[in-house]
């Protein structure tokens, strides 16, 4: 059996971020994971600037139940909808 590995990642307009992992870059996407991007106050509070780092949102992106997106290569307009 397989294992599943990260495949691809996909960044959307703003602060949106998707891991996609499946079996291979042909197979069918197993699991999505959302992210968002934040910012946060420097960890020594000096001089008031932001760093920012990625979150997970959602690791539990629900999975496209329509045909045309179940595989990899076509997951990126399923993605875009969701926004």
């Amino acid at each position: 059996m397989s294992s599943t590995k990260l495949v691809k990642t996909i960044l959307c307009h703003g602060d949106n971020k998707y891991e996609v992992y499946a079996t291979s870059e042909y197979a069918d996407v197993d699991r999505i994971i959302h992210y968002k991007l934040r910012s946060c106050k420097n960890t020594d509070g000096s001089d008031g600037k932001s760093e920012s780092i990625w979150l997970v949102y959602d690791p539990a992106v629900r999975l496209p139940q329509d045909p045309k997106y179940k595989k990899v290569s076509n997951i990126d307009p399923y993605l875009e909808e969701r926004r």
